[in-house]
């Protein structure tokens, strides 16, 4: 592998942290979308943004 310069390292590490908090925030919206009853207008809501018939 190459050697990455100091900038290239930077993105890198920006990159791969923005990725931790995506993969965070994502389990975060999970765990309280599990304690949502059933008839929780959300769930409507969520089936149209993500085009659920």
């Amino acid at each position: 592998m190459d050697d990455l310069t100091p900038e290239e390292l930077d993105a890198l590490i920006a990159f791969e942290a923005k990725k931790r908090e995506q993969e965070e925030r994502k389990f975060e919206v999970l765990y309280r979308l599990e304690g949502l009853p059933a008839d929780d207008p959300l769930w409507e809501e969520l089936a149209e943004r993500l085009g659920v018939e």
